[in-house]
């Protein structure tokens, strides 16, 4: 299976440099800012779609409302953490996506920072944010957060009905402050994802605020960027990518996965039981006293009998 480098970076660098990316590393999808958004409220990025999309992938990013715990110095996050919230940012993302020429059924991803959903309201918000994408109808819901929280966001995923397939683009690095970028530029690493620690996550990202230097040539000198691995060659793309079903399959309970629910467990028993007394009765009316007769001459259970009798002591 192949997998992809991309890049997410705050402001968009110009059409000179992600043309040099383009052409001189293996990097092939980015990470695009919508704005205005609760916490974002201006980017670079916005109306430069239509100038990439042919040679870039490209993972549209919300950063919608966040847990209070994720400000610092004098940075004071938007945290109105409320279902209502939820749904007017799920229908503004979708608003800003469109507005800015993105195809229907693009993947829009919620950035949630926080490394919990113990704050009051995340879950109620984040609930609300992908029910409301899923209703507008325009676009489809993804997730970037901490590999740690990824399986409790999945919880409550489970928990829409009908479960929408969501993407999830998670973190885990070794180190989240600014450092001097070590490795190859023109060589990035092309990794499962899965290695975050999220069996189900279609993107990593690996590495955060690394400052890159570049070669002489370069258009711009110097970058702080955030580097992730991906299964999807474009994140943010339509349609239904086997990683999507991949992800149903692995984070779900095999316990579950491998026994029908009670209801449904019921129903079968009821309807075999059902058509065993029809069998039965058109047999004993087909057959009348004569095979009656038969039966009690010999105890011998047919070949069929004893299939039926296996297969049940297998149950």
């Amino acid at each position: 299976m192949a997998f992809y480098a991309g890049f997410d970076i705050l402001q968009y660098p110009n059409m000179a440099m992600m043309n040099w990316l383009n052409q001189n590393t293996n990097l092939v999808w980015c990470g695009y800012y919508l704005a205005p958004a609760p916490n974002r409220p201006t980017s670079q990025w916005m109306g430069k779609y239509s100038a990439i999309k042919d040679k870039w992938g490209v993972l549209p990013v919300y950063v919608g409302q966040q847990d209070e715990r994720t400000g610092h110095g004098s940075y004071e996050p938007s945290s109105i953490l409320t279902a209502e919230q939820g749904a007017v940012d799920g229908a503004d993302a979708c608003n800003l996506l469109a507005g800015d020429g993105f195809q229907a059924g693009t993947f829009v991803y919620l950035d949630w920072e926080y490394g919990g959903l113990d704050g009051q309201g995340s879950s109620d918000y984040i609930k609300a944010w992908i029910s409301a994408v899923v209703e507008d109808g325009r676009a489809r819901p993804g997730i970037y957060c901490s590999h740690v929280v990824a399986q409790p966001i999945v919880n409550i995923i489970d928990a829409i009905n009908p479960t929408p397939i969501t993407r999830f683009w998670c973190w885990k690095v070794p180190n989240a402050n600014s450092h001097d970028f070590q490795g190859d530029i023109s060589n990035l690493p092309e990794i499962n994802p899965a290695g975050c620690g999220f069996p189900g996550a279609q993107m990593w990202q690996r590495e955060q605020q690394a400052i890159v230097t570049f070669p002489n040539g370069a258009p711009i000198a110097s970058l702080t960027m955030d580097f992730s691995t991906s299964s999807l060659e474009d994140p943010g793309a339509p349609g239904t990518a086997m990683t999507d079903i991949l992800r149903v399959s692995v984070v779900a309970d095999p316990k579950k996965a491998k026994r029908p629910a009670k209801s449904t467990r019921k129903a079968a028993k009821k309807g075999k039981s059902a058509n065993t007394r029809k069998a039965k009765k058109t047999s004993k009316s087909a057959s009348g006293r004569i095979l009656k007769k038969a039966r009690k001459k010999t105890r011998k259970p047919s070949a069929k009998t004893k299939g039926q009798k296996r297969a049940k002591k297998r149950k």
